[in-house]
């Protein structure tokens, strides 16, 4: 009997999040607040509204989210120079150097994946994903939006485990 694509992405899905678990504890991070470490790392000085909108958590877990990153010393929150109302987000450095193993991750996963695949290969398999993905709102890559020099330190040894 043929597989549904549904299974071999939910394959596909568990696979990388195993692939990300022990990493995630080595740096004492959980894949709930890896995604806002995402956001932020790539928003710098956003708001704790913007990221619960964007990451679509309530303000509450978003609080107590962020809270955690604040304490482990992966983020920082400080009142706005343009609205002192205004609390922003910004990364710690440990906060980066996580950000950029993160990223990091997601690279490497890709290549162990497609370990086997020419590059045509690959660039059809994410198109036909991406063909697949019509009507479907895509999010930025969590990389994509990231400072120049941060996408270039992630991409900088991006195979090496």
């Amino acid at each position: 009997m043929e597989q549904t694509l549904a299974f071999y992405i939910n394959l596909l899905r568990g696979d990388f999040t195993q692939f990300c678990a022990q990493r995630l504890k080595e740096l004492g991070l959980s894949q709930g607040l890896l995604y806002f470490l995402l956001y932020v790392g790539r928003h710098p000085g956003c708001s704790a509204g913007e990221l619960a909108s964007v990451i679509g958590a309530d303000s509450g877990h978003t609080t107590r989210s962020v809270e955690k990153l604040v304490q482990q010393g992966f983020m920082t929150r400080t009142r706005s120079q343009q609205d002192k109302r205004a609390v922003v987000l910004e990364l710690t450095e440990q906060g980066r150097e996580a950000f950029v193993q993160a990223g990091r991750w997601f690279y490497q996963w890709e290549a162990r994946r497609t370990q086997g695949m020419s590059p045509e290969e690959v660039a059809q398999l994410k198109g036909l994903l991406q063909k697949a993905m019509t009507g479907i709102p895509m999010p930025k890559s969590p990389m994509e939006s990231a400072p120049g020099p941060v996408r270039k330190a992630i991409r900088k040894e991006t195979c090496q485990e």
